[in-house]
C-alpha cells in the first residue's frame, strides 16, 4: 500500500516484508524445537511416575 505512494519507499517495504517472512520462518523453527521439549518432558514424567507407582 505504501508504494502506491512515494516510489522511494518500495525497497524499504520489500526488505521489511522480506524480513518478517525470515523472522516467521525462524519463530516456526523455534516452536517446533520447544514442542518437542515439552513433548520430551512429560513423557520423561509420566514415565517417573509409571516407575513410582508399583512399588506399593
Amino acid at each position: 500500500e505504501f508504494s502506491r505512494f512515494h516510489v522511494e519507499i518500495t525497497p524499504m517495504l520489500e526488505r521489511l516484508l522480506n524480513n518478517r517472512k525470515e523472522w516467521n520462518a525462524l519463530k516456526e523453527i523455534h516452536e517446533a524445537k520447544v514442542a518437542k521439549l515439552e513433548e520430551a518432558k512429560k513423557a520423561k514424567e509420566e514415565a517417573n511416575a509409571n516407575s513410582s507407582a508399583p512399588k506399593q
